[in-house]
């Protein structure tokens, strides 16, 4: 598992300090991709189609960590309560 004192986020040259911390990273990146394609969607041209689809990957994937990661956290706090 890797040492959270040497995990960065994409935006941030500071380390990352708490799992919170992280995960709110990881949401500021999925809104800006959302952005991104939303900018984007009234472009259809086709040899760009790829693109969308791989943003669209990414965005379904990322929510579902998200969700994932967010309930991890809430199990684990009612596991030290």
């Amino acid at each position: 598992m890797a040492d959270q004192a040497k995990v960065r986020t994409i935006i941030d040259e500071d380390d990352v300090k708490s799992f919170e911390q992280a995960l709110s990273a990881l949401e500021l990146n999925l809104a800006t991709v959302q952005k991104v394609i939303e900018r984007n969607a009234h472009e259809s041209l086709a040899e760009d189609s790829h693109n969308g689809v791989h943003l669209s990957l990414y965005v379904m994937h990322t929510k579902a960590v998200i969700m994932l990661c967010r309930q991890l956290l809430e199990s684990n706090e009612g596991v030290k309560s």
